[in-house]
């Protein structure tokens, strides 16, 4: 029934993380966690600058740019609102193996969460 899906938004995940992947993994970990190191971060701050990031990583330009960035800034806001930088970072934590690294020679990793091994189950 057509009239039962009005919008539909498609996305995907390289099936191997690259290298790049490996350095966005490390970059959004550092946002969201508070190590307690130096300076603190808030929660909000912490998920602003992730939310910033991984849509920027993660949409084209053209994307972005016709959206607007009201539009996308009203995505930030909402990802602030729905969620806790310590849930996003340990969500992230689980779909990654940070027992190994990734490089350019390396296959896909035998990791319950990488996402070859989850369309394999």
């Amino acid at each position: 029934n057509p009239g039962i899906i009005r919008r539909m938004h498609i996305t995907g995940i390289a099936a191997r993380k690259d290298s790049y992947a490996e350095m966005m993994f490390w970059i959004w970990q550092d946002l969201l966690k508070d190590d307690g190191g130096g300076i603190t971060m808030n929660d909000t701050v912490r998920l602003k600058s992730f939310a910033w990031s991984i849509i920027l990583a993660t949409y084209s330009d053209a994307f972005l740019a016709n959206a607007g960035s009201r539009k996308v800034k009203l995505w930030v806001d909402h990802i602030c609102q729905s969620n806790t930088a310590d849930g996003i970072l340990a969500l992230l934590q689980q779909n990654h193996d940070t027992n190994n690294s990734v490089d350019e020679n390396t296959d896909i990793l035998d990791y319950q969460w990488d996402p070859l091994s989850m369309a394999q189950r």
